[in-house]
Order: C-alpha cells, then sequence, then structure tokens
C-alpha cells in the first residue's frame, strides 16, 4: 500500500500546525490541526511540489510562506532554453492564508533554487531569494513586511536550517563523527529538541532525514528512517505531547514514553478537489 506523506510546521504561538498531505504525485493538500481539540480542519489542495522544507508559518498561524514549482506545463518557443515561454514560472514563492494556497503575494523565481522563507515575526517575514533571479508579481501589503536574506543558491538546507532554530530545534554538528556519512557529497547535521519526557533527535542529510526519539533515560522509543526526497514529520506541541506522522496518519503522544499514541487522522483517502478560498483567505 502507498501511503499519504506528510510533514508539518507548528506555529508557534498559536497552538496549531499547518499540515502538508502530499499524493498521488504533484496534488498536496493543505490542513490545520487544532492542538486545543484536535480537530484537523482540510483546505486547499495544489498541483505542483510543495517544498515544505522551505516554506514556514508565522507564530500566529495567519500565514503561511512557501516555495513551490510545477514543470508539467512547460511550454517552448524553440530549442534554445533562453526563448522559453515561461521559465520564470515553474517556481514560485507565495504567501497565503492557511490552510489556502491562493497567493496573497507573488514572486516567480524561475526553478527549484531558494524559494520561500521563515517568519521573523508574525508581521515579518525573511525572504529566501536569490539575488537578481526574482520576478516579484504581487508585493506584500500591511500588516506584513517583506526582508530579502540574498542567500546564495541552495534548495533545502540554507532556510531549513533557520526555520529549525527558530522553533526551538539545536543544531549539534559536532556529533557527527558519531554517525556514518551517508555520501561522500553530502554530509548531515544533528537538530535535538528536548521536552519534558525525553528528547527528539532528526538527522538531516541531503533530501532524507533519520528520525528518533528518546525517553529521559535515553532508550529509542520511535525511530524512522525516510526515503529519499519523501516527508516525515516529528515534533513537540506546547502541551508537551510528541507529534508525528507514520503511514498516511497523524498521531500525538500525550504521556510520552508512557501509555500510547492516539491517531488523530487518517488522510490517505483524501483525493484531490478544487477548492475556492473563502473571502478571508483573499484579505490580508
Amino acid at each position: 500500500m502507498t501511503y499519504a506523506r506528510i510533514d508539518g510546521i507548528i506555529a508557534r504561538e498559536a497552538g496549531l500546525a499547518v499540515i502538508f498531505r502530499r499524493g498521488p504525485s504533484k496534488h498536496t493538500q493543505q490542513l490545520i490541526w487544532d492542538f486545543a481539540t484536535d480537530r484537523v480542519t482540510p483546505g486547499q489542495w495544489i498541483t505542483g511540489h510543495v517544498h515544505t522544507r522551505r516554506c514556514d508559518v508565522s507564530p500566529d498561524g495567519r500565514y503561511l510562506v512557501g516555495a513551490f514549482t510545477n514543470y508539467r506545463n512547460t511550454r517552448y518557443a524553440g530549442p534554445d532554453l533562453r526563448t522559453h515561454v515561461s521559465w520564470d514560472q515553474q517556481g514560485w514563492t507565495a504567501i497565503s492564508r492557511p490552510p489556502y494556497f491562493t497567493a496573497l503575494a507573488l514572486w516567480f523565481m524561475g526553478g527549484a533554487w531558494n524559494g520561500g522563507g521563515v517568519w521573523a515575526s508574525n508581521t515579518v517575514v525573511d525572504l529566501n531569494n536569490m539575488p537578481y533571479q526574482w520576478n516579484e508579481k504581487k508585493p506584500v501589503q500591511s500588516p506584513v513586511i517583506a526582508h530579502k536574506l540574498n542567500l546564495p543558491g541552495s534548495e533545502d538546507e540554507m532556510i531549513f536550517r533557520i526555520r529549525l532554530l527558530r522553533s526551538g530545534w539545536c543544531e549539534f554538528p559536532q556529533q557527527l563523527r558519531e554517525f556514518p556519512v551517508r555520501t561522500e557529497q553530502y554530509a548531515g547535521t544533528v537538530y535535538e529538541k528536548r521536552f519534558v519526557g525525553g528528547l527528539l533527535r532528526r538527522i538531516y542529510w541531503y533530501l532524507s532525514d533519520e528520525w528518533e526519539a528518546f525517553d529521559e533515560a535515553g532508550k529509542t522509543v520511535l525511530r524512522w528512517e525516510t526515503k529519499w526526497n519523501s516527508s516525515h514529520w516529528l515534533d513537540v506541541d506546547m502541551r508537551g505531547r510528541v507529534l508525528y506522522s507514520d503511514k498516511g496518519c497523524l498521531w500525538a503522544w500525550a504521556d510520552f514514553p508512557n501509555g500510547e499514541s492516539t491517531m488523530i487522522a487518517d488522510l490517505n483517502a483524501n483525493q484531490f478537489e478544487n477548492v475556492v478560498p473563502p473571502k478571508w483567505a483573499l484579505e490580508w
């Protein structure tokens, strides 16, 4: 059985997470998980690839910034790529209102390099732009202010690191010698987050991750190793619950490592549909 791929981002002041459910292939649905009620609210679908490691949610949960690509509708004016009709629209960065993808602000970036951003506060977003390669289509409006990071060309690693550090993960690159290097070209980085009851560890490799949750005695309770270019999610909410995705489902473990985890939602059966955003999702 093929399971839906799930990733998530916690809005650290709002008690909710924005969830990305991918499958089949290029279709991704956005949802909101309310931690107070454990209600999961479905939102809009998008046709294209959502680069979830380059997405971020404002601390109050009001805005999403994300990086997206879609190469399926490519059209060429000739064999020379410089005459490519829609080259600059193959990749884009957008700000929207969760759980909807409809852009309030929009920048075309030409492909899969850079894109997305991180929120410095509820109204200040740092964009993962590449100098001289961005085409602003719809600028931000009040109350949001956009700053450009002017980072060099990269995929996930630079902006993803900033997001993890801002959301409470600590970086421990010196621990790399304890783990085998997966390829000669790319080494990993260890991120950890401590909470009452244990420790979460994420070993970040190029295009894949290893995830572990330990109890206070250092015993591994949960562990996954993701496939290349796939998504997984493990985090802890404000109530101290361990949150994770597994086999297309969302889970919460309230008394980790005691007791058992509870399945919050099974997202495998969700199917693509055209969802029209409500009026509030089109307003700043």
